[in-house]
């Protein structure tokens, strides 16, 4: 009799929070299909409460119930994510970009979208994950797309005329040369001329009052969108010398202070490069 009387006694301090927790998710059920994981979530909360309870027939009925909530929920999120990646792929054609790849990871163009269902949101990425651009975006199909659309569309306004920035270039290359007293033509790590060339990228405003307002930023995914630019140019050859750019080893593509990723076309193709160098122009004197 004590043990009945205990299982009595334990249901009862459950039977208030499994009440909330089924309120809370028929709520939350109200709210449509989108919600399916959060569904999930919220039912979860249910079904743990749900297997303390003691048998009884109303226990019966609750799993019932509940095995048809997760049945449903299921289709739910099969049915969320074909819609999803359907509206995604339309979304980013009317911005001109083409989605390939498969939950969770997804590429557009020089972007990656790392879906997260659970969360409801997606993060983006510049290249094959290289560098995070933003952490989380809700999980909405235009909203993914237009973020992504402007992001593009700033990173290709920024003007950078290939001999201007070869001479950036140049001129960063030559102070770390006497910086670290080496020698002509040695080679330095592309990554290490970011600094000098973001300060030589300031407008007049910053040298007579270098604020924080008046800083223009110039990020490492700017930087290895100029290098594009640059090759896709092809005028690399300054006078009697000429852009070389050395590919990273494996170990050092995982280093930020020893690589940077370079596109090799606008859909998604790209390089690791580690150093750079000035060397002379073949067949010159």
């Amino acid at each position: 009799m004590d043990e009945v009387l205990g299982r009595m006694k334990q249901d009862g301090r459950l039977v208030s929070p499994l009440v909330r927790r089924v309120k809370a998710y028929e709520r939350l059920a109200e709210s449509g299909e989108s919600n399916a994981h959060l569904l999930e979530r919220a039912l979860q909360a249910v079904g743990k409460l749900l297997e303390s309870l003691s048998p009884s027939d109303n226990r019966a009925h609750l799993q019932e119930w509940y095995e048809r909530q997760v049945a449903r929920i299921r289709e739910m999120k099969d049915e969320f994510r074909y819609r999803f990646g359907n509206e995604l792929k339309a979304a980013l054609a009317q911005q001109g970009m083409e989605l390939q790849g498969q939950f969770p990871k997804l590429k557009a163009g020089l972007y990656e979208i790392a879906v997260d269902f659970e969360a409801g949101n997606a993060g983006v990425f510049w290249g094959p994950g290289i560098e995070r651009i933003r952490t989380r975006v809700a999980l909405s199909a235009t909203e993914i797309a237009g973020f992504i659309a402007g992001f593009d569309a700033r990173l290709k306004k920024t003007e950078s005329e290939p001999d201007a920035f070869l001479r950036v270039l140049s001129e960063a290359y030559e102070q770390r040369l006497s910086t670290l007293s080496l020698m002509p033509e040695s080679r330095v790590y592309v990554v290490e001329l970011l600094g000098h060339i973001a300060f030589a990228r300031q407008p007049k405003k910053f040298a007579m009052n270098p604020s924080r307002e008046n800083f223009q930023e110039y990020s490492r995914i700017q930087f290895g969108f100029d290098l594009f630019r640059l090759k896709q140019s092809g005028r690399l050859a300054l006078g009697d010398r000429r852009l070389q750019l050395s590919v990273a080893t494996f170990d050092s593509t995982t280093e930020k202070g020893k690589s940077i990723w370079v596109p090799d076309n606008e859909t998604g193709a790209g390089t690791y490069y580690s150093y750079l160098s000035f060397v002379p122009v073949a067949g010159g004197s």
